[in-house]
């Protein structure tokens, strides 16, 4: 990935949004806790008929979200993410 990275979901399935982002010009990735959940949203993106500058600009990587930084990222989403972690953790 050449630049900063603008936006990031976490847990981005299909890396529909992560797409979606990097349609509109950012810098997008999709943050994922499975090798699987990685290659299945990256060959998704390689499948898909869009011009290969949209496709660069949307990676998917393999991570830990607790391990990650705050301040990388422009924007953070997210669908489902956090309501998975339980209420008293969400402050951490």
């Amino acid at each position: 990935m050449a630049g900063a990275v603008d936006r990031a979901e976490y847990h981005s399935r299909r890396g529909y949004d992560v797409l979606l982002f990097a349609g509109e010009g950012s810098d997008a990735l999709g943050l994922e806790i499975s090798q699987t959940a990685v290659d299945v949203a990256s060959g998704y993106r390689d499948s898909l008929r869009i011009p290969d500058e949209h496709k660069k600009k949307a990676n998917f990587v393999l991570g830990d979200f607790f391990k990650y930084g705050t301040g990388q990222f422009d924007v953070g989403f997210d669908h489902n993410f956090f309501c998975a972690i339980h209420p008293s953790m969400r402050a951490d």
